[in-house]
């Protein structure tokens, strides 16, 4: 179920139980230049620049709550695409949208998700998007280790032994290279920067 939250970088919370790759996650147009902002307005199925929403054949997710505007993902994974409806509704039936493109600011980003839902809308498939970001596996599990030792106050060698193993540790941290310590600082300062709204950077490819 998704659940409205007050207005963040993301627009719910999600369930932090769920498999990092089957959550939802809605950020908000304000710091993700990739969502698409739309006015939706009813039209005809015959309307050659219809939309139909519930006639996609790709997944699709919308996320409802009062005195916000509607958000919407089409597709999954790599695969998708999101709008952010500011006036009207997809739930009606066919709509006619109205994009919006305000600043300069990111224009390229903007152009680049208006091209893919262009794309998807003559050709039925959405191209494969760009990340913003993509650590390997191992990596990325390495960080959330340490923002988990950071969170819970561990000394540098304690996150060591956790990311490295005790035997790794005892071998290698007050050896001759300073390698194993100045990698454990250097996860330790990218999460904490992450810790705070850093992240929200991430977005801005």
């Amino acid at each position: 179920m998704l659940q409205a939250t007050a207005p963040r970088a993301s627009c719910f919370a999600e369930d932090p139980d769920r498999p990092a790759p089957d959550a939802d996650i809605f950020w908000d147009a304000a710091h993700d230049p990739s969502v698409i902002i739309a006015a939706a307005e009813g039209t005809c199925r015959s309307d050659r620049e219809a939309f139909d929403l519930l006639a996609q054949r790709v997944p699709a997710a919308i996320l409802q709550h009062r005195g916000r505007p509607d958000e919407v993902r089409l597709g999954i994974g790599g695969r998708a695409i999101r709008l952010c409806i500011v006036s009207g509704t997809l739930l009606e039936g066919p709509v006619r949208l109205s994009f919006q493109v305000d600043g300069s600011r990111q224009l390229s980003i903007r152009l680049r998700a208006l091209r893919a839902f262009d794309s998807y809308m003559r050709n039925g498939r959405i191209p494969l998007l760009p990340t913003p970001f993509t650590p390997s596996p191992r990596r990325m599990a390495m960080l959330l280790a340490t923002m988990d030792g950071v969170a819970r106050g561990w000394s540098q060698r304690r996150i060591a032994v956790a990311l490295f193993g005790e035997k790794t540790v005892a071998a290698d941290w007050n050896g001759r290279s300073d390698f194993l310590k100045s990698r454990v600082r250097r996860l330790i300062a990218w999460a904490e920067t992450l810790g705070g709204d850093a992240y929200l950077g991430l977005l801005q490819r």
